[in-house]
């Protein structure tokens, strides 16, 4: 989108948000810890996620 827009000169400064839904933003286990990671935990964090992007957990916001 940001790229696009500088590629095409209509790109304009300022904040741009990002999110889980866009898909720019994701959370990724580290693979070395991730054993360690116990399965409940593990589907907690998918169920947040799912919530999240369905717009059913809001996630705070910091103003800029």
């Amino acid at each position: 989108q940001i790229a696009r827009g500088v590629k095409e000169g209509t790109y304009k400064s300022g904040v741009n948000r990002f999110n889980l839904k866009s898909g720019v933003i994701s959370l990724v286990l580290n693979p070395g810890l991730e054993s360690r990671v116990p399965a409940e935990v593990k589907k907690e964090i998918e169920e947040k996620q799912a919530a999240i992007v369905g717009g059913t957990l809001q996630v705070p916001r910091g103003d800029f």
